[in-house]
């Protein structure tokens, strides 16, 4: 059974969150899960937590993702 999580947050840094999952192309639960996800994966504490994400992800997603890295890696470099 799911379960809820609720917070509230200032608007700025509801801006904020809302910019950076658009860049990653992922919904606000997505966002969320995938970076409790990794701090579980990455404390020592918690190495045994099983971690299931259950998202829309797809390999065209992940494509479209890998586009705007390159182009962004593209823009950086231009001019060095």
């Amino acid at each position: 059974m799911d379960k809820t999580i609720a917070i509230r947050v200032d608007v700025d840094f509801h801006r904020q969150i809302t910019s950076r999952r658009s860049e990653m192309g992922l919904s606000l639960k997505e966002y969320i899960t995938f970076l409790v996800a990794k701090d579980l994966r990455d404390c020592p504490n918690h190495s045994k937590i099983e971690i299931s994400l259950h998202t829309n992800i797809n390999l065209a997603t992940i494509n479209e993702a890998q586009k705007v890295l390159d182009f962004a890696k593209e823009v950086l470099s231009y001019g060095q």
